[in-house]
């Protein structure tokens, strides 16, 4: 005789939430339930929402899985930021998704979610709270503006690489586009006259999409003095929310990582 069928990934998902995702989650004020898997919580005017979401695809022997992050502003009830823990930050820093698999441990899974979260999702429910783009200020002058671009403009020539589609045989060549795309990433850390151009993006580029690019990459050097007055001036002078948002998030996770790790060199 035996004692039953063998423990599913789905049953190992449940017990991370449960045993894990949960009490972290309660800790920090959110309700909600292992079996939703849908937490929530209130700050001043804002409500945060998160949402863990397993793949389609996931099976008895393996469930993929990653967090939907909402914000919403009370009042209205209108979202006014949402991203997913995989867009955050480059995937090789934080994958922002995760596979529990039958008859592993799900502890190194929970770890791994509870730093993610602590590294990079707080900091981000943080700068969304300080930089919400709604209620608008339209009387607002800001220090920083730029001319209207047309409605047509392409951006294709100021893409970050991560986002081109490198294909093969219509077989997209994934280690190959991470590999090229955090080399193009961290050529600022040994670089100076990149950084030189970045700092010419984020404080002069009429686009925001290229500005708010600028102040994602530099953040791999905001410890350089001239680098971090850059960010904080745009944090503090853009006219665009998404600019603000993110010279404020690279700020954050700068300063998060001061003080356990030497600036690169």
């Amino acid at each position: 005789m035996t004692g039953g069928p063998e423990p599913s990934a789905q049953d190992a998902f449940r017990a991370l939430m449960r045993d894990h995702i949960v009490p972290a989650l309660r800790e920090r004020g959110f309700k909600g339930t292992a079996v939703s898997g849908v937490f929530w919580s209130l700050t001043g005017v804002y409500a945060t929402e998160i949402a863990f979401v397993k793949s389609r695809h996931s099976s008895r022997a393996s469930v993929d899985f990653w967090a939907e992050l909402a914000v919403h502003y009370v009042p209205d009830e209108r979202e006014i930021w949402d991203e997913r823990t995989s867009g955050l930050v480059p995937i090789w820093e934080f994958p922002g998704e995760w596979t529990v698999s039958a008859g592993q441990p799900v502890e190194p899974v929970a770890a791994s979610i509870l730093d993610g979260f602590a590294r990079y999702v707080w900091p981000a429910l943080q700068t969304t709270y300080e930089h919400h783009r709604y209620p608008a200020d339209d009387g607002r002058r800001w220090a920083r503006t730029f001319p209207e671009l047309p409605e047509n403009n392409n951006r294709d020539d100021d893409q970050p690489l991560a986002v081109v589609t490198l294909l093969t045989g219509g077989i997209p060549l994934r280690a190959e586009l991470m590999t090229r795309a955090r080399s193009e990433h961290e050529r600022l850390i040994h670089e100076p006259p990149l950084v030189l151009e970045y700092l010419s993006r984020l404080q002069h580029h009429p686009d925001y999409g290229v500005r708010s690019d600028a102040a994602e990459r530099l953040r791999l050097v905001a410890h350089q003095p001239e680098v971090r007055a850059a960010l904080r001036q745009a944090e503090e002078r853009d006219e665009y929310w998404a600019v603000r948002w993110h010279a404020s998030y690279s700020l954050k996770l700068a300063d998060a990582i001061a003080g356990s790790e030497p600036p690169p060199t």
